[in-house]
């Protein structure tokens, strides 16, 4: 079996190192999988309006193998750091997200 980080290493050696000393690794985990999000989507769909795209929470859980709860918490930390930028609209299940790229 993997040490913790040994496992931690081969899941997320696409993050930035730079922005895990900024913000702190699961911040930057996350600020990772939401890119990789804006990535796909864009490709998919083009240009989106105003740079916003959505992504469930369980989706964005899952990407990053964390719970739904720690992902909620650091993505209200990346709101207040002004990196993530996320709306909610009344009646749906998504979220809406904007990065500060």
């Amino acid at each position: 079996m993997l040490e913790n980080r040994e496992y931690q290493q081969t899941i997320y050696e696409g993050v930035n190192p730079a922005i895990i000393r900024e913000v702190g690794y699961g911040e930057a985990v996350i600020y990772s999988a939401l890119v990789n999000e804006f990535k796909d989507q864009t490709a998919y769909f083009g240009f989106l309006e105003d740079g916003w795209f959505h992504c469930l929470e369980a989706e964005l859980a899952a990407q990053t193998e964390m719970s739904e709860r720690y992902t909620r918490k650091k993505v209200r930390k990346l709101q207040r750091l002004g990196l993530v930028e996320k709306q909610k609209l009344y009646g749906e299940n998504l979220n809406y997200y904007r990065l500060a790229i």
